[in-house]
């Protein structure tokens, strides 16, 4: 699955999918750069970005991440 978003956002043709606007949003993002290389991370290898989305979405909070990681992290 991972691999295929990642083709999507590399490729020039139109994308009709349910995350399409995600997908253009990285295409043009990716063309304020001269040079812009999107790898995949799975969420294992990434587990406090995980819980601090999951945990903001349960708690309906968002962090400023300037002073620190939250404590529950």
């Amino acid at each position: 699955m991972q691999d295929l978003l990642l083709k999507k956002i590399q490729s020039r043709w139109a994308d009709k999918s349910d995350i399409q606007a995600y997908i253009f949003y990285y295409q043009d993002l990716r063309n304020s750069f001269q040079t812009c290389i999107f790898l995949f991370g799975h969420r294992s290898k990434n587990e406090i970005a995980h819980l601090l989305a999951t945990e903001g979405l349960r708690r309906e909070e968002q962090w400023n991440l300037d002073r620190g990681v939250p404590i529950f992290a």
